[in-house]
């Protein structure tokens, strides 16, 4: 039995197997269990991470529309991307 590091763990979950299966992991599918409204905490630019509070943490939040969302607007958070909440303004 090997025991592996749990570094390389993490690294295994994240970055083996794209090459392989010619896959972009950065482009999956958004994770739709996170869902529910937010608050912009720090500037989302289009294409560009910010911030938001959702479900009482802070989280990076990425709006794929060409809109600039400011703090304190209200967005709906339609899934998750790895660590990245995907949001829409409402």
């Amino acid at each position: 039995m090997t025991v592996q590091s749990p570094l390389k763990t993490v690294y295994s979950l994240f970055f083996t197997g794209a090459e392989e299966d010619g896959l972009d992991r950065s482009r999956q599918v958004a994770d739709s269990s996170y869902y529910g409204k937010g608050i912009v905490s720090e500037t989302i630019a289009p294409h560009q991470i910010g911030r938001v509070q959702f479900q009482g943490s802070w989280w990076s939040a990425l709006c794929e529309q060409e809109i600039t969302l400011a703090p304190g607007k209200m967005v709906q958070v339609i899934g998750r991307r790895n660590i990245t909440l995907l949001v829409q303004p409402i």
